[in-house]
């Protein structure tokens, strides 16, 4: 599986009612996701979901990096792939 190349950036357009926080691909030519104004959650909390999703593909490939490149105990390296197979769809 493969995902949009990064960088992604949020695209925050507050004045907006219904999707204030979009995830954009590179150069804004793609719309990753959109964050919905629900209610139930906190504009805050909006915000940093959109923060966190947007800085997905740097934090997979950092990891990628780090599990190549850095000795470590058996169960953080477990911890690391897990996470990427998650990324990945597996």
């Amino acid at each position: 599986m493969s995902h949009t190349p990064g960088p992604w950036e949020v695209d925050m357009r507050e004045d907006m009612v219904t999707h204030p926080y979009l995830i954009r691909g590179p150069g804004y030519q793609v719309t990753i996701a959109r964050i919905p104004s629900k209610k139930r959650v906190s504009k805050e909390c909006r915000k940093a979901n959109a923060i966190l999703m947007a800085s997905a593909p740097d934090l997979l490939h950092a990891l990628n990096k780090i599990l190549d490149n850095v000795e470590m105990e058996e169960y953080l390296r477990d911890l690391g792939i897990s996470a990427i197979k998650k990324a990945d769809g597996q």
